[in-house]
């Protein structure tokens, strides 16, 4: 499956919280490749927009509240919250995963490319929204491997900001038995098919963002946690060498859990404050 930067995407929107007292509130609706329904949320500030960030939530994580999005609207700031399909939110998802979210013995094309897909036809649409704003991405885990893949797709993209970015580094994860906790997919579907290694590796390097990330060309802000991580400090590192340009906040005494709740988004709106 080739990624498209820019797809024709109908999409509607419905206004929401009408009484916000800053912003304009709205449910964003469009239908992804495979006719699934995709939401976001979006929150428009009533003054002057300087950008706009564009969230894409952890693994099988509810996104923020309207009240907890709003923070970036008092700096000026268009926020997008993007529903992953068939995780926490409220995006469909009509293709069948085996496996999920990793693998897929149903068919060849991963979960996870039609992620990515999802994802980069909602930068296609703020882009027609807000022609004239900087867009910035960000995301812990899963949400930072989405925004490795989509900077490195569409060269707009002026900043990410990542923390202990998963989907990396995964026929490795595999060889070396760090095959669990999000990774356990992998495991189970070896134990299932031990004859279809060579299918199984194929598709996880479709989706490896190691893959991707020495074509980003926006400025990367990395969170790197170093206590009680989900993805192997060999692997976050091969990804950290692989960027042109980076910077890393490295938290060695913080664990991801403890970045993921407050470390990462205090870092996040403190350098969006400073613009």
């Amino acid at each position: 499956m080739k990624l498209e930067k820019n797809r024709n995407i109908l999409y509607s929107k419905k206004q929401i919280l009408k009484n916000h007292p800053c912003a304009n509130c709205y449910e964003v609706y469009f239908y992804a490749i495979d006719n699934s329904k995709i939401q976001f949320d979006m929150i428009i500030p009533k003054d002057k927009i300087k950008g706009v960030i564009i969230e894409f939530p952890e693994y099988k994580v509810l996104n923020k509240d309207y009240l907890s999005l709003s923070r970036y609207c008092l700096l000026g700031y268009t926020v997008i919250s993007v529903h992953i399909r068939g995780q926490a939110g409220n995006s469909e998802n009509n293709i069948s995963c085996s496996h999920f979210p990793l693998l897929n013995n149903y068919q060849s094309i991963p979960y996870y490319n039609y992620v990515f897909q999802d994802c980069l036809d909602v930068i296609s649409i703020t882009q027609e929204m807000f022609p004239n704003s900087p867009i910035f991405l960000c995301g812990v885990g899963q949400g930072g491997a989405i925004s490795i893949v989509c900077s490195a797709i569409n060269k707009a993209i002026q900043k990410i900001f990542v923390a202990d970015v998963s989907l990396c580094d995964l026929e490795n994860i595999y060889n070396s038995d760090n095959d669990i906790n999000f990774y356990s997919s992998i495991r189970e579907f070896i134990r299932a098919y031990p004859h279809k290694e060579k299918n199984m590796l194929k598709q996880l390097k479709e989706i490896d963002i190691l893959s991707y990330s020495n074509k980003v060309l926006a400025k990367v802000y990395y969170c790197y946690s170093h206590l009680d991580i989900i993805t192997p400090k060999t692997s976050q590192n091969k990804l950290i060498n692989s960027i042109k340009d980076i910077e890393v906040i490295n938290y060695k005494k913080l664990e991801y859990k403890k970045i993921f709740q407050h470390a990462f988004d205090e870092f996040l709106l403190k350098k969006l404050a400073e613009d």
